[in-house]
């Protein structure tokens, strides 16, 4: 019974095969002819997007790399982590550590023990005199430390980028309070 029916499903299959408008098999190409190719298939959106990401991607850690080497970049914070109470979301635009040559600034939150719960005290201050310890742990993993005196206070902030992940956390550590520690990204320096 399964014989038949297969022998009447191929029968049906080669006379429609016959039929003008019906779907022809492909033919080898005769002896000694060049086969046309295919032509090339187009990227699908979602493939060029991620191409496109890419490509950004690899010109912002360029960029980056770039401004290290320099000593010119930003530190943009988006959130903080105080010693005591939950993480803290910040507006990157205002809370920001600046490195260049010549100059650092600085305009973050600093978190410290009110009768209420935690109290934002900001910092903000632009000085010529600090100093900078440069490390590369590992390949794509950069620290830096930077030090400096200002207002009577020594400050102490460590930088660490992975440049894998994209993220960066700046750490704090003023000589009278507590270690706060934010998390962020690096921009590199616009003029780089």
């Amino acid at each position: 019974m399964k014989t038949k029916f297969f022998t009447l499903v191929l029968a049906a299959a080669f006379a429609t095969a016959s039929l003008p408008g019906a779907a022809q098999l492909p033919q080898p190409a005769p002896q000694g002819q060049d086969v046309p190719l295919a032509p090339k298939p187009q990227l699908t959106k979602k493939e060029q997007r991620a191409l496109d990401k890419a490509a950004r991607s690899y010109e912002t850690k360029k960029a980056i790399e770039a401004g290290f080497a320099a000593g010119s970049f930003s530190f943009l914070a988006t959130s903080a982590d105080p010693p005591f109470g939950p993480t803290v979301s910040l507006t990157s635009w205002y809370c920001f550590f600046d490195i260049s040559p010549d100059f650092l600034q600085v305009q973050l939150p600093y978190y410290t023990s009110g009768p209420y719960g935690p109290v934002a005290v900001y910092l903000i201050f632009e000085t010529s005199m600090f100093e900078v310890t440069r490390n590369i742990v590992d390949e794509g993993l950069y620290q830096f430390v930077f030090e400096t005196d200002y207002d009577g206070l020594r400050y102490e902030f460590s930088l660490s980028y992975d440049d894998t992940t994209g993220r960066a956390t700046l750490s704090l550590k003023p000589n009278l309070g507590n270690r706060i520690t934010y998390r962020g990204y690096i921009e590199p320096d616009p003029a780089e």
